[in-house]
């Protein structure tokens, strides 16, 4: 001050690095065997950085750098998809996602849970985008349909009692299952044939 008497005071600052967000989409939601799968970044970060660089691992060995890549699955299964970003400031991230490939001529991705059953049995099903009119039908091992349930779109997992369709309680025994569809242009679309064990 004007009397020469001086003074000081601190204090701490603390800086927030922002990290990114990571985020991808892709395309189509169910590829089949050696369909192009696009994959989208959609990654975002704030504070002004930016994203610099990207690391995509499509879970079956492969991989790529490409912000935005192309994928084809040489086998039918389900994959981890993995993308990892970095930003600007060093900050990184990473997100995962899970996806089905269908084998070629097939559309709806199924499964039935618990296997063997003893009791009931939930069937998890995936249609594509757009498909309508979703059916089980469920076959005993002489061929003879035992069992046919409309399903509803969106409202997978279906529960099944282990009954016919007129309620009488099915044998022990393998049964064989399958999901019938409608697509968003009217073609009949189908799971694989699945089988089902019942044992009680």
């Amino acid at each position: 001050n004007s009397k020469d008497q001086t003074d000081k005071v601190t204090h701490k600052i603390t800086v927030i690095v922002p990290a990114p967000a990571a985020k991808f989409a892709f395309s189509p939601e169910l590829p089949h065997v050696n369909e192009t799968v696009q994959f989208t970044d959609k990654s975002t970060v704030s504070g002004g950085a930016t994203i610099t660089a990207w690391s995509w691992d499509f879970g079956d060995g492969k991989n790529s750098t490409k912000q935005n890549s192309t994928h084809k699955y040489g086998r039918s299964g389900s994959y981890q998809v993995k993308l990892t970003v970095t930003a600007s400031n060093g900050k990184t991230a990473l997100t995962t996602q899970t996806i089905l490939v269908l084998p070629s001529g097939i559309d709806i991705a199924t499964h039935f849970y618990p296997n063997p059953a003893s009791t009931q049995a939930s069937i998890v099903y995936y249609l594509p985008t757009g498909a309508t009119e979703p059916v089980l039908r469920i076959y005993n091992i002489t061929g003879a349909l035992v069992f046919e349930q409309t399903l509803t779109v969106g409202a997978s997992p279906y529960t099944w009692d282990l009954t016919s369709t007129a309620g009488t309680a099915q044998p022990n025994g393998l049964y064989l299952c399958i999901v019938v569809a409608k697509d968003a242009n009217g073609r009949t679309i189908k799971s694989l044939i699945f089988k089902l064990l019942i044992a009680r």
